[in-house]
């Protein structure tokens, strides 16, 4: 087991938008659907607010290619050692057919738990 914690606040601003992404690339898990991420819920979360984003069957294709994004190392947010500040690593080939098949987990109550494969892309 390995717990970790992010804090996201509602609405966000640059340092906690959330790039789309699979877990099992920041975890280096070997097994990508032999790990789940558990995000707790502590605040009212709705589309306006950022609640998370899913792409359907996403858990099944397997590990995507990650990257910084370019963006953000042109914004000068580009820490020495780690690389750019929160998650700024995205999936390379990340299209429109992705898109298309994102689902949001909707609107979410303090004490809601939301759970997914460490493989699935998720925002």
């Amino acid at each position: 087991m390995n717990p970790e914690l992010f804090d996201k606040p509602p609405h966000g601003n640059s340092s906690t938008v959330t790039n789309p992404h699979q877990d099992c690339f920041y975890f280096q898990a070997a097994d990508a659907n032999a790990t789940v991420a558990l995000w707790i819920v502590v605040d009212d979360v709705d589309d306006a607010a950022g609640t998370v984003r899913y792409v359907q069957g996403s858990h099944r294709l397997g590990l995507r290619e990650h990257d910084y994004a370019k963006n953000v190392a042109k914004e000068g947010n580009l820490h020495p050692e780690l690389g750019p500040t929160g998650f700024k690593k995205h999936i390379v080939d990340y299209s429109g057919v992705d898109r298309d098949d994102e689902r949001t987990a909707g609107h979410l109550e303090p004490g809601d738990v939301v759970v997914h494969y460490g493989g699935t892309i998720h925002s």
